[in-house]
């Protein structure tokens, strides 16, 4: 079975990745960064490099998935930003659902 995971380079999401992987899904995880890639590959997933705020960059890593988990979100404790919280944890919630 594939899964595609948001979130999965966070702490909640690599774990979840982490166990799909041991029960022997086909895992593709977004990842921003090269060190995010790296990451997701240590998980034994396959990274797709991609942002919940583009849209077109997780459309590769969704096609054909049977399941998609939405774990990716924004905080920064102290940081008020309005318009990039909005951006990523209410725009990009809608993404992958579009």
């Amino acid at each position: 079975m594939k899964a595609f995971v948001t979130g999965g380079t966070g702490f909640i999401g690599g774990h979840v990745v982490r166990k799909l992987v041991e029960r022997s899904y086909e895992v593709y995880a977004l990842a921003r960064s090269e060190k995010g890639i790296a990451k997701v590959k240590a998980l034994g997933a396959q990274p797709i490099l991609g942002d919940v705020t583009n849209i077109d960059s997780m459309r590769e890593g969704m096609v054909g998935s049977e399941v998609v988990f939405h774990l990716a979100a924004w905080y920064q404790i102290g940081i008020h930003d309005v318009k990039k919280m909005e951006q990523i944890n209410v725009d990009g919630t809608r993404n992958p659902v579009k």
